[in-house]
């Protein structure tokens, strides 16, 4: 919430704070070693005063992840699409999946010939690019291409 930002973010709060420092990362868990959330994992970012923000997750399982068969279901999302890309163009391409927002984010580089793996949804949309960033390819997610190959090649 907005105030609990505004004590976090407060120079005289006693909230527990990292520094920023180039170069550097912040590590915690989010679970106990039982698998329960750690309602101490909370954690929220105050807004930038000098420069630029740059954030990432990586998350790390401790142990093989579980297949998806030991989910609590054991189902994925009815409408979800599993297919994968194809670079069918003699030079590397860089796959972005477009946000809705008018932001594109980096999903894969795939080499010539390689392949990846994608879960996706109806109407999302996926966008190939050059290393210079031509738009050499373009992938609308529709559930008849559920286990289908999408290739990007030209035309």
């Amino acid at each position: 919430s907005d105030s609990d930002a505004k004590w976090l973010c407060n120079a005289s709060s006693s909230a527990l704070k990292s520094k920023p420092i180039a170069g550097n990362a912040v590590l915690f868990y989010s679970q106990g070693p039982d698998g329960t959330l750690d309602n101490y994992s909370l954690h929220g970012g105050c807004p930038v005063r000098k420069g630029t923000k740059w954030s990432a997750n990586v998350w790390v399982w401790n142990r093989d992840k579980p297949p998806l068969s030991a989910a609590k279901d054991g189902k994925t999302a009815a409408n979800s699409i599993g297919l994968h890309f194809l670079n069918d163009f003699e030079f590397d391409i860089r796959v972005h999946w477009d946000n809705g927002e008018g932001g594109m984010v980096l999903q894969n580089t795939l080499a010539s010939g390689d392949t990846s793996r994608m879960t996706t949804y109806p109407g999302h949309r996926f966008v190939a690019k050059t290393f210079t960033g031509e738009v050499v390819g373009e992938y609308i997610g529709n559930v008849e291409d559920n286990g289908k190959i999408v290739r990007f090649s030209k035309l």
